[in-house]
């Protein structure tokens, strides 16, 4: 018989639900809050709506670059295992057994 190999197939960015919705999140945010702000902040004073505008943009924008960084970077999927890349990868040594064991 054929001897099979376990391998590990890894898939990135497969579904791109999350970095969409977080785009157009920080997009809302970035648009939205200076919108309601110039339209129904008139009562506070111009440095409190330029503070307020300003946090908004720069929160949206790192809420978008973060979303989509972490959408595309974190695998969607992960499946099977290759234990011996593993162990070709880090070479146990006599002691490190032990070690692992000691709380089973």
């Amino acid at each position: 018989m054929e001897e099979q190999k376990n391998t590990a197939s890894v898939s990135f960015g497969s579904k791109g639900i999350v970095p969409a919705s977080g785009a157009v999140v920080g997009a809302a945010i970035a648009i939205g809050v200076p919108w309601v702000v110039l339209a129904n902040g008139q009562i506070l004073g111009s440095e409190t709506i330029t503070r307020v505008i300003l946090t908004a943009v720069f929160g949206g924008c790192i809420i978008s670059l973060v979303s989509v960084f972490f959408g595309l970077v974190i695998p969607s999927s992960v499946q099977g295992n290759d234990l011996e890349t593993l162990r070709k990868l880090k070479r146990f040594e006599a002691g490190d057994r032990e070690k692992t064991n000691e709380g089973n």
